[in-house]
């Protein structure tokens, strides 16, 4: 998971760094302001990571605190999914954020589907 957070700041980096196009259509996202709220988003989910974290491990009840937990994480995730589907970029990056927020998607039902 990790690893693929690592590859997806350095695709969004890159797309910033080489994409960096005249901009032709007026309602494409600026690269600069794409780049800046996804980032802003893996922060949101780290954050929520470390307070569940801190939640398991400050001894209430375990079992409140992971429903809690899970709950903010998929609201998160669906937060994440709206404002990727609503980004529009240029070619090449044309795909780059539907790619994103189906990754996202995958991960909300991963984590929401009783196994």
């Amino acid at each position: 998971m990790v690893g693929t957070h690592v590859f997806l700041k350095a695709t969004i980096i890159s797309a910033l760094f080489f994409g960096l196009t005249n901009p032709s259509q007026a309602q494409e996202t600026s690269h600069l302001q794409f780049v800046t709220e996804y980032i802003r988003e893996l922060g949101k989910i780290e954050r929520l990571r470390s307070q569940a974290n801190d939640e398991l491990n400050d001894g209430s009840d375990k079992m409140a605190g992971c429903v809690r937990n899970a709950t903010r994480y998929q609201l998160e995730l669906q937060t994440q999914i709206s404002m990727l589907r609503n980004v529009r970029l240029n070619p090449p990056f044309d795909e780059l954020a539907p790619s994103l927020a189906t990754f996202n998607e995958q991960r909300r039902s991963e984590n929401s589907d009783p196994k």
